[in-house]
């Protein structure tokens, strides 16, 4: 009943400051228009108020349409919501934006002045705009959404989670209010086949039982009823996914959440998977984790090898990627991959273009790995046997180490499949993984005492 009456609340509040603020001009502090701001940057100014905004004034509607923008200061979620195209144009990070970004991006709007004017300290992806969590308006005079204890404004807590801003959760309910005003649209992606999600749900447990993962490390399948997004659990173990409301839907081209209730507890290295799936049409999952076995030859020189049949995939030459030198003076060296650059300069490690990569496997420098494949259950399959050829490997050596303590000769290098027998089985997790190892393991987690699966 509350939270009715606050979206009621919103939408009859938006409804009358549209009709007050209407008229204000369309000029910033230094008195120059919109279009002369677009004629210094060679783009041409174009607004026009679409049909389904009719009832609200064109500027009035971008303004509340934008509470959570991206990084880049553009409006994406506004525009795909009514899926737009002529609205857009580009910028010089090579995307498609809102007729406002190259202005707005640069806190030019007068017209804008009840929007928080955050600092360029924080960092984001390729534009160098200022990102925060949360991104909230007031209404005029009568803020609707949560204030301080005095009342003086909206609380605005720059890299805040939205649903902890007073812990009410407001993003989410002016976006609901805004459904409600402009009326129910037609962008919604969670009609995914129910197998795929329960599939989905079996393999994050599979990762979790076998060790793959802990509390850290994902999972991701493209989604079959759309390829332009993807599927991922929202920031839990993989142990605790269960139901849909954990599962989150992302864009491939940017992972900006597709839906109002994606919003919240999103994987902040979504990153890896969605530049993976952008670059490979026919890559359709990825798994990343932080697996102890194999975190040696990420944190080594040592080399990663495919010591025996099962794990031919994992070819001669396994890339190794290192952040390191993507950062820029104002990154926050975490090795977290949270940027859409890194994620990109993920994907390109793994060479190839277009359809499939050339590798499959890459570690990734005092973090871990990522292993990507057609399937789920291929990428569960890779990720589970590189535990184990890291323990065959690791076991190899310490073998020979023991003998040669012993005073037995031995070859001081570690044995691997040929090439040729890394061609011949590069094949094994598409030929056995689908069937054989995939029944065991939804077997062994059906029974484990965490699996849950409401799907």
């Amino acid at each position: 009943m509350v939270r009715t009456m606050a979206l009621l609340a919103i939408c009859a509040a938006l409804a009358a400051h549209a009709a007050v603020v209407a008229p204000y001009k369309r000029q910033n502090e230094s008195g120059i228009t919109l279009p002369e701001q677009f004629r210094r940057y060679q783009a041409k100014y174009h607004i026009r108020c679409p049909r389904e905004l009719e009832t609200l004034a064109t500027l009035t509607s971008h303004r509340y349409l934008a509470i959570r923008r991206t990084g880049h200061g553009d409006f994406a979620w506004y525009h795909r919501k009514f899926r737009h195209r002529d609205a857009k144009l580009g910028c010089s990070c090579g995307r498609d934006k809102d007729p406002k970004h190259l202005v707005r991006g640069r806190k030019a709007l007068a017209t804008f002045d009840q929007w928080p004017h955050l600092s360029d300290r924080y960092p984001t992806d390729d534009c160098g705009r200022s990102l925060s969590g949360v991104r909230l308006v007031s209404l005029g005079a009568r803020p609707v959404l949560p204030t301080d204890r005095r009342g003086s404004g909206p609380v605005i807590r720059p890299m805040a989670n939205p649903e902890l801003v007073n812990g009410l959760g407001w993003e989410k309910a002016v976006r609901d209010a805004l459904d409600i005003v402009l009326g129910k649209c037609d962008y919604d992606m969670a009609n995914v086949n129910s197998d795929v999600k329960r599939k989905y749900v079996t393999a994050n447990h599979i990762l979790d039982y076998y060790n793959i993962v802990d509390a850290f490390g994902h999972v991701s399948i493209r989604n079959p009823e759309n390829n332009s997004t993807f599927i991922m659990a929202k920031g839990m173990a993989s142990a605790l996914v269960a139901n849909d409301s954990d599962l989150a839907h992302y864009y491939v081209s940017d992972a900006y959440p597709v839906r109002p209730q994606d919003f919240g507890r999103n994987r902040s290295e979504r990153f890896i998977h969605s530049e993976i799936l952008k670059r490979f049409s026919g890559l359709n999952s990825c798994v990343h984790a932080h697996t102890t076995a194999v975190l040696p030859y990420a944190t080594s020189d040592v080399p990663f090898l495919p010591v025996y049949h099962m794990v031919g995939y994992l070819g001669l030459d396994i890339p190794l990627w290192d952040i390191v030198p993507l950062y820029n003076l104002i990154d926050v060296q975490d090795n977290l991959v949270t940027q859409p650059r890194f994620g990109a300069s993920l994907a390109e490690t793994f060479g190839g273009n277009g359809t499939f990569p050339e590798h499959v496997f890459v570690l990734m420098k005092q973090h871990g790995f990522t292993t990507c494949a057609a399937t789920i259950e291929d990428a569960i399959y890779q990720a589970v046997y590189a535990k184990d050829a890291a323990l065959a490997e690791k076991g190899q050596v310490e073998l020979r180490q023991a003998y040669h303590g012993a005073g037995v000769e031995c070859s001081g290098s570690v044995e691997t499949l040929s090439p040729e027998q890394v061609e011949g089985t590069k094949a094994f997790p598409a030929r056995f993984g689908r069937r054989t190892p995939w029944e065991l393991w939804a077997r062994q987690v059906e029974v484990d005492p965490l699996y849950q699966n409401n799907l």
